[in-house]
């Protein structure tokens, strides 16, 4: 073959092969700057949907502190003479958890208290009847029993499998928790191995029928 002609072929595949690349990179770069914008967008989505259960389980104390006086503002704190703020606070999600439940189920005590500090109902139950305490007990998380009780929390409250909250803290063994709540209760009754069968029957059960 003619040495031009091969120089010239050799150089058109090499043009050729490096277009080929060029094109991979630039799609590359163009399939991650699409996926990046997706990814904006649906961060945007969720800050626009962000709600008081998301603040409270994050423990996002400043973000609700925000809201809520951006609320009362807006509002000329009239909704402090309806109670309708109160009402926002101790709002149910599709479980029946109220925001205070579930930071106190997820340790963020800060929360818990300005919630509360805020008219948060202590007492709350979700849909098995089961009340905050119970959740603190389950947890074994000492300081937030402390912070309930203090606060007014019903330590004899039973849920819809007849558990109370020192009921929920020997049937995962939570030591402190026990003689803590044994130290606040009006009932004596020391459970027996039968009984802890029982509860935890009661507990599967409630759970079963409650799908």
């Amino acid at each position: 073959m003619n040495p031009e002609v091969q120089t010239l072929s050799n150089t058109t595949a090499d043009a050729f092969l490096h277009t080929q690349a060029k094109n991979k990179t630039d799609t590359k770069k163009l399939a991650r700057e699409k996926a990046q914008q997706k990814w904006n967008s649906y961060k945007q989505t969720m800050k626009r949907n962000v709600t008081i259960f998301d603040l409270a389980r994050d423990g996002r104390v400043d973000d609700l502190k925000s809201a809520v006086q951006m609320i009362l503002e807006e509002s000329n704190y009239e909704c402090l003479e309806d109670n309708s703020f109160e009402a926002s606070l101790n709002e149910k999600n599709k479980r029946g958890h109220s925001p205070l439940m579930l930071a106190i189920y997820n340790n963020q005590l800060t929360m818990a208290e300005y919630l509360i500090d805020m008219g948060a109902d202590v007492n709350s139950r979700d849909f098995n009847s089961n009340s905050i305490l119970m959740g603190a007990a389950f947890k074994g998380n000492i300081a937030a029993i402390d912070l309930l009780v203090t606060n007014g929390a019903q330590i004899d409250l039973r849920n819809s499998a007849d558990m109370s909250a020192l009921d929920w803290a020997r049937l995962f063994g939570r030591k402190e928790a026990i003689l803590k709540l044994k130290e606040l209760s009006t009932s004596e009754e020391q459970p027996t191995l039968s009984s802890r069968l029982s509860m935890g029957f009661r507990l599967f059960k409630s759970a079963l029928f409650a799908r």
